[in-house]
């Protein structure tokens, strides 16, 4: 499969980049998102995938803001509210199996494909990161691995496999991550959150769609 106008390398530094973006905002994850040197990543690679300078501008500023100790506060409480801790319920669980099962529990046979990627690559989770394999920031930074996989792979075969896995993890992406968006807009306090779904969404449509031509080319 033939790369587009982004290499695979700028495609795993996109999908890190949002993988932070949705994890707890830690002093640990505020740092690497600073070092990520996140303004030229989203003026540069999103551009592309998103089309959108109004959203892209909007997410800069939205990330500038959290050098502020009081923002860095508020995001940390609807962090904790939206996606972990509410009562009577959490508004926005961030899992795979709550938006396609039926049953809308964690942990579901719907994303046995993703627990099978994340063994078959020999990964395993930081033990800093004390969540879910379905975790929404999970499977991004699973999509950033892969696409490096991507780039650095030499044989045949294995560049099949990772190929084919990358495939697999977009489709999941894309069955659940629009209705993930829909429920963080809805639900949010905070406009962080939300203008980060909808470029997430954008980004995961964008790259499904141009994947799916390249492979068909």
């Amino acid at each position: 499969m033939r790369e587009s106008g982004l290499s695979y390398l700028n495609r795993a530094a996109i999908f890190s980049l949002l993988s932070l973006l949705l994890q707890y905002p830690s002093d640990d994850t505020i740092k690497a998102l600073i070092k990520a040197n996140r303004e030229k990543l989203i003026e540069n690679l999103l551009k592309p995938l998103v089309k959108s300078d109004d959203l892209l501008e909007h997410l800069i500023e939205e990330i500038k803001e959290m050098n502020k100790e009081d923002r860095i506060l508020n995001l940390r409480k609807e962090y904790t509210r939206l996606f972990i801790s509410s009562f009577p319920k959490v508004p926005c669980p961030p899992y795979e199996s709550i938006y396609v099962s039926q049953e809308r529990i964690v942990m579901t046979d719907e994303v046995e494909d993703i627990l099978n990627l994340i063994n078959r690559w020999g990964l395993k989770l930081s033990d800093n990161f004390k969540d879910l394999p379905e975790h929404v920031a999970v499977e991004l930074e699973l999509a950033s691995f892969l696409s490096k996989e991507l780039t650095e792979l030499t044989d045949k075969e294995s560049m099949e496999i990772a190929e084919k896995d990358y495939i697999t993890l977009l489709n999941h992406l894309r069955r659940w991550i629009p209705k993930f968006e829909e429920c963080v807009k809805r639900e949010s306090r905070e406009e962080f959150y939300r203008v980060v779904v909808e470029v997430v969404s954008k980004v995961i449509g964008s790259e499904y769609l141009e994947i799916t031509r390249l492979k068909q080319a």
